[in-house]
């Protein structure tokens, strides 16, 4: 599914593939906040770099709504449906891989002001990897995700 979405990404109009914003607290898979923020004081170095690895550059594709989010660690697409127009408020639902071997999956609510983009939801993935395929153990995760970027276009009436 992500070669698919690649080959339409690589193919569109320059103009409709863009750097959409950079979500400095990335929601995909979640981890930062849960394993690293608490050992800031103890061991800086090591939550820092694993900070650096989970900050995503996210990239709008032609499909409105659909994101392709690639950091170090991982890379997810995302799809955003607008709830409440009104108020920038948004469901996501989206496919996260680990170099693209899909291990999972996230769901929440977006909600953008201007260049900010607030995100809370559940992630919920494996510790399936390349050299290790096993989707046994799952995990489930509360996350928080903060972006910044371009401002939020308001999608047009009857959408």
């Amino acid at each position: 599914m992500l070669a698919l979405v690649a080959a339409v990404v690589l193919a569109a109009e320059p103009a409709s593939v863009r750097l959409e914003r950079v979500d400095v607290l990335s929601e995909d898979p979640g981890l930062w906040l849960h394993q690293e923020a608490s050992r800031l004081k103890v061991d800086p170095l090591t939550p820092t770099v694993r900070f650096l690895t989970q900050v995503k550059l996210v990239w709008s594709t032609p499909v409105r709504g659909l994101d392709f989010g690639v950091s170090v660690g991982s890379q997810s697409l995302v799809y955003e449906l607008p709830l409440v127009p009104r108020a920038n408020l948004s469901l996501s639902v989206g496919l996260q891989t680990r170099l693209l071997l899909p291990r999972g999956g996230l769901v929440g609510l977006a909600w953008r002001a201007g260049p900010v983009r607030l995100g809370l939801g559940l992630s919920v993935f494996s510790e399936a990897s390349w050299s290790h395929v096993d989707y046994s153990h799952w995990t489930a995760l509360p996350t928080v995700g903060l972006g910044f970027g371009r401002f939020a276009t308001p999608a047009p009436a009857g959408e």
